[in-house]
């Protein structure tokens, strides 16, 4: 009898001592569990829910952001048709061409809103679209349709709309299928296809009589300046002069 009270006080304390061990194995494990915000480690359980709420929002970009970010997008798309990602150039080039054919240069910041956004509509690579890679095809198509289009705006705006906005999967599929850049190919084929399907239908206008001019220095000089200004299809030494600025 004593021998099997003196082996069941043993199979208790042992059993005593496995719950403590398991029990602190338990705390501990609480203990760590925590999560890592920035640098800081803090208790889940013990986090406030006004921080957690501060940090998840500041995460995600207000819309007034967002609209700001898109707007910045098309700016670029501008500049970019002469190479220029920035803002600011992409304002000057849209302010030169207001001087010289406002229609156009309404027509061309259309054409790169259109194509930029049908591009983040459809899921188009972000930092493509942050460049305004997506945007110069379609500010090429606006001012395409405001130099060869209807003289009617409100077609030459459909035109703008409907070709600015073929122009974002058309960019897609050829950087996809290209290994080289596809630079104005979208606009070159987009223009193209346009111009043979409603082109005949305008009708032929009146031709303007061709005159012989003698070849003068400031004449030459000028033509240089409207070779860059016909870049964007405006006939405007001045306009080309601005759009040196931003390049310089």
């Amino acid at each position: 009898m004593r021998l099997l009270w003196r082996s069941a006080g043993v199979v208790s304390s042992r059993g005593r001592r496995q719950r403590r061990a398991a029990d602190s194995i338990f705390r501990r494990s609480e203990k760590s569990d925590t999560t890592t915000t920035g640098r800081v480690g803090v208790d889940v359980r013990t986090f406030p829910c006004e921080f957690r709420a501060a940090w998840l929002s500041s995460s995600v970009p207000s819309p007034n952001e967002e609209k700001n970010h898109h707007l910045d997008s098309c700016a670029r798309g501008v500049g970019q048709i002469i190479f220029l990602n920035s803002v600011e150039g992409g304002g000057f080039v849209l302010i030169s061409l207001a001087i010289g054919d406002p229609l156009l240069a309404t027509l061309a910041g259309c054409g790169s809103f259109f194509s930029t956004t049908t591009a983040r509509l459809f899921g188009g690579d972000e930092e493509m679209i942050r460049s305004g890679l997506y945007g110069y095809n379609g500010a090429l198509i606006g001012c395409a349709a405001s130099a060869f289009g209807s003289a009617y705006v409100p077609y030459a705006a459909l035109a703008t709309f409907v070709g600015a906005c073929a122009t974002a999967p058309l960019t897609h599929v050829l950087g996809k299928s290209l290994s080289t850049p596809q630079f104005t190919w979208v606009f070159n084929a987009v223009t193209l296809a346009s111009l043979l399907s409603t082109r005949p239908l305008l009708g032929s206008g009146a031709s303007a009589e061709s005159t012989d001019i003698i070849a003068t220095t400031p004449i030459v000089l000028e033509s240089s300046f409207v070779g860059v200004s016909q870049i964007f299809l405006v006939d405007s030494p001045v306009i080309a002069r601005l759009k040196g600025f931003p390049l310089g």
